[in-house]
């Protein structure tokens, strides 16, 4: 099998297979005629959305992530269902974790989330006109809705104090498009 980059595929097996992902090990010839394995995390896509209130803030969630052992400051986010579609799971996202309903929403774009290692791309939201219904946590997250003023963000990424790519990335796009 040979990828659309002229890479060959030699070879192809799965030593974990799990609810949320999958881990593949792909052996490889590049073009270069060397011969690699690869560690290819294969995931569904996801969604974040910048949700801005009539205030001049953008709503964030702080939550543990266990996976980098510290509380982040970040976008609502998370998987897309099978059989969603991407603003559909953006505007389940923005509920469950924040408990805001967006009037308008708005694709701003896709990109991938860690392409060196992971199948996952990401669809990035911006959304206005935010109605409170109540947060829908599921029994696995531990939730803290935070509200942010657009002229602390650049503050908050400059300092480290947002330190979530995702976050970044939309956020700025955002300020960019404000300014």
């Amino acid at each position: 099998m040979t990828s659309s980059d002229g890479q060959i595929i030699l070879g192809r097996h799965w030593p974990y297979v799990g609810r949320l992902l999958n881990l593949r090990v792909d052996k490889i010839r590049l073009p270069n005629g060397n011969t690699v394995t690869r560690e290819i995390v294969e995931t569904r896509n996801s969604v974040c959305v910048a949700a801005l209130d009539g205030f001049g803030n953008v709503i964030l969630v702080k939550q543990y992530r266990q996976a980098v052992g510290e509380f982040l400051l970040e976008l609502p986010a998370g998987g897309i269902e099978s059989n969603e579609k991407p603003l559909d799971a953006a505007c389940r996202e923005l509920e469950e974790e924040t408990g805001f309903v967006a009037k308008h929403i708005t694709f701003e774009f896709f990109f991938w989330a860690t392409p060196g290692i992971s199948t996952e791309g990401m669809y990035a939201y911006s959304a206005e006109d935010l109605e409170l219904h109540g947060q829908l946590n599921q029994d696995d997250e531990n939730i803290e809705v935070v509200h942010v003023s657009l002229d602390d963000v650049r503050y908050l990424i400059s300092t480290g104090k947002i330190r979530d790519g995702k976050t970044i990335a939309l956020l700025n796009l955002i300020l960019l498009k404000k300014s």
